[in-house]
């Protein structure tokens, strides 16, 4: 007898006699694809995937990042390079050189492309072509809770600074290193 939680909230559980551990991992694999395809039935929109989605995404709010000025072009600027990540891992994950493909990546997505990573060829090519695409849905709330948790490590950090240090103060020790 096992609970795991599915993706609309609702608790599912099975009644299991004698399965091990093996089976049970199966079983919500399996309940896991159900809802996979309960959401993509639900909504069917879809983004090229391959990479091409992030670097367009990148692409788009460095440009926006360079009509802001201060602090915030700042932050604009690393949230931006932070959509990189994901194409570096595809393209290290092939065993290619991460460096050149994504500059080849960011200069192939000028404009409106979406050029993505083909792993197997190792080329840049457009992913309508690669016939790869990835649920808007999911991607949108990956994003979502990625921020989120960006934004309260941030949070956190900015309490942990403002807040002063407490404990006993310091005793006035002069002279204390002086050789005499």
């Amino acid at each position: 007898f096992f609970f795991f939680q599915a993706e609309d909230g609702i608790r599912d559980f099975c009644l299991s006699r004698g399965l091990g551990d093996v089976y049970k991992r199966q079983y919500q694999r399996r309940v896991h694809g159900v809802h996979v395809f309960k959401s993509i039935i639900k909504d069917a929109n879809f983004v090229p995937g391959a990479g091409a989605s992030e670097m367009a995404l990148s692409t788009r709010l460095e440009s926006y990042a360079n009509t802001v000025h201060g602090l915030e072009q700042y932050s604009i600027n690393k949230y931006a390079k932070s959509f990189e990540i994901i194409p570096r891992i595809l393209i290290e994950n092939a065993g290619l050189n991460a460096n050149t493909l994504l500059s080849t990546l960011y200069s192939a997505n000028q404009g409106d492309k979406t050029a993505g990573i083909d792993v197997e060829s190792g080329e840049i090519t457009d992913s309508s072509k690669l016939v790869i695409y990835d649920h808007l849905r999911t991607k949108i709330m990956a994003i979502n809770l990625a921020t989120d948790a960006a934004l309260t490590v941030l949070r956190v950090d900015q309490i942990i600074v403002a807040k002063p240090a407490g404990g006993p103060k310091p005793r006035d020790n002069k002279g204390w290193d002086n050789d005499e």
